[in-house]
């Protein structure tokens, strides 16, 4: 089965992150960088766990491993700007996107396809320079409901 993801990863957690962090922001980015800020999250009706807390729980609900591409998640410029600045990772915080599975054959129009299940129970991120293997979940105190 395929690995759907629509949304971008971390837009949420990030746009909080930014306003938390004013000061910084207007010390180390352009007016017109943080004005950009302000589109991470637009038109988000609520938010879900990082990328890699949902691809945890994806493959425990379907007692499967999974196999996934970091180049294939899609994250924004401006996520990956604010995330350096504090020492985030993006792909850990609250995004607007989710995850799901689609069947093989399945058109997929309202996202895109970032991995597959796989046998066994390994949930690995293939990343440019090997495999990341994805850890279970701590509890996030702003995500829970």
């Amino acid at each position: 089965m395929k690995i759907v993801m629509t949304g971008m990863a971390g837009d949420i957690g990030s746009l909080r992150i930014a306003r938390e962090n004013c000061e910084l922001m207007r010390r180390r980015f352009s007016p017109s960088f943080l004005r950009s800020f302000e589109r991470l999250g637009e038109g988000a009706a609520e938010s879900f766990d990082g990328v890699y807390q949902q691809l945890w729980r994806l493959g425990a609900e379907a007692g499967s491993g999974l196999s996934v591409m970091h180049a294939a998640i899609p994250v924004r410029q401006e996520t990956i700007e604010i995330c350096e600045l504090t020492e985030t990772d993006p792909y850990g915080i609250e995004t607007s996107g989710r995850i799901y599975l689609a069947e093989d054959d399945a058109v997929i129009t309202d996202g895109v396809v970032i991995g597959h299940l796989t046998d066994g129970a390994a949930r690995t991120v293939q990343m440019s320079y090997g495999l990341r293997y994805l850890t279970e979940p701590r509890e996030n105190p702003r995500t829970e409901s």
